[in-house]
């Protein structure tokens, strides 16, 4: 078997397979198949050897939940340190329940609907992508809305007034103060 992504981890001890010590027909027996298995170990290893090529930049690692949305990968990634990009409020919600807080989640995605955003805001995520017109106005409507900017989160605090059909920024106040967050 070559090793690649997915084979990391896993090898052959007498002829049989095993993942982390632990014979895959072992695994088969108590659970059927059939069934995933994936090596923590290995994704810890990956996210290390990662997180060390990044150490000193101002960066956040973000797994992109597309990739696999087991919940207990996504509870491996988090306890790594890393956040979660969903693309959906099904995937919001899943990585709410492997524990994602909202300040760990990057919200994009095309298609998003009002309910999807709204849910995503509620919840504080971290920055959200617009993709339309449309994505805009609901983050413009609940006055809470964040852009992302050369890998930086650029959140404002303008204040967002309609007048006469127009859309009107106010940002002479204390309040409507651009902040460029550094993720830690």
């Amino acid at each position: 078997m070559g090793e690649g992504v997915l084979t990391t981890g896993f090898w052959r001890r007498d002829g049989v397979l095993v993942c982390e010590d632990v014979p895959l027909t072992t695994i088969a027996s108590a659970v059927g198949t059939p069934t995933y298995v994936y090596s923590s170990a290995s994704i810890r290893a990956a996210y290390g050897r990662l997180a060390t090529a990044l150490l000193g930049l101002p960066v956040h690692i973000h797994y992109a939940m597309k990739a696999n949305s087991n919940l207990a990968v996504l509870r491996v990634v988090r306890a790594c340190g890393a956040g979660v990009d969903v693309v959906s409020a099904g995937e919001l919600h899943r990585a709410r329940l492997a524990g994602f807080e909202g300040r760990d989640i990057v919200f994009a995605g095309v298609g998003k609907t009002r309910t999807d955003l709204e849910y995503a805001l509620d919840v504080g995520v971290l920055c959200v992508n617009v993709e339309s017109e449309e994505e805009l106005e609901v983050q413009v409507e609940k006055d809470s809305y964040s852009v992302a900017l050369d890998g930086q989160a650029l959140q404002s605090g303008i204040r967002v007034k309609r007048a006469a059909g127009r859309i009107a920024l106010q940002t002479s106040l204390s309040s409507a103060a651009f902040d460029l967050l550094e993720v830690q």
